[in-house]
């Protein structure tokens, strides 16, 4: 599990304070166990990811952040959805059987429907957008990368080789303006020298990583 770290004082926003739940080991293990044998590549619906999830369907968005009476996902796995046949579609009564699924679900769209785990550990609210710290760094295997948005939106951390093919996303979605921590864990990929590029509203923020094994 992923676990991103936000920094901030003064005003706090609550959602955040309790963005608790993992999509990956908690939602995405639901949907692989009950929906994708009928929403994976075909239907204008895939579940089997977040960014496929995050995507839409052929009804638009499934998933309003912050929102889940709203959200046609959260409407969709509960009595009398307002269109088709309910979730899933071959056992619709699991989450009358299995609420606390149901409610995790409800929950996880709630606190803003991230796909990582939030904690807020507090410090000075920023007012940049950079990498403000990599540590650390030179590093075997794991490093914790630190970086800030100025406003409310979506954000990309990517890790690059010197030949600029990507590596890996680290994390890609939507944030409040804020500091933030993301650890990688490096130990499949080779010694040598590495960039962490931080993009966001047309911007970008490049750091230098060294993995020495």
């Amino acid at each position: 599990m992923t676990k991103l770290f936000l920094f901030c004082a003064g005003v706090i926003l609550p959602s955040l304070l309790t963005a608790q739940i993992d999509y990956n080991s908690q939602i995405q293990s639901i949907f692989n166990s009950l929906c994708i044998s009928c929403h994976g590549s075909s239907g204008g619906l895939s579940l089997t990811s977040y960014d496929n999830l995050m995507a839409g369907g052929n009804h638009g968005d499934l998933v309003v952040p912050f929102d889940a009476d709203n959200s046609i996902l959260a409407q969709k796995i509960q009595s009398n959805p307002p269109f088709g046949s309910r979730m899933p579609k071959n056992n619709q009564s699991y989450f009358d059987n299995n609420p606390d699924e149901l409610q995790l679900i409800i929950d996880w769209i709630n606190e803003g429907a991230s796909e990582f785990v939030a904690v807020i550990v507090g410090a000075e609210l920023p007012g940049e957008f950079a990498i403000t710290a990599c540590y650390p760094n030179p590093f075997n295997p794991s490093t914790t990368i630190r970086f800030s948005v100025e406003t409310h939106g979506y954000a990309s951390l990517q890790i690059y080789d010197t030949a600029g093919r990507l590596v890996e996303t680290l994390v890609n979605d939507r944030f409040e303006r804020g500091e933030y921590e993301v650890e990688w864990n490096a130990s499949l990929h080779p010694s040598g020298l590495y960039f962490a590029r931080l993009l966001a509203d047309g911007m970008s923020f490049t750091a230098k990583l060294l993995l020495l094994k």
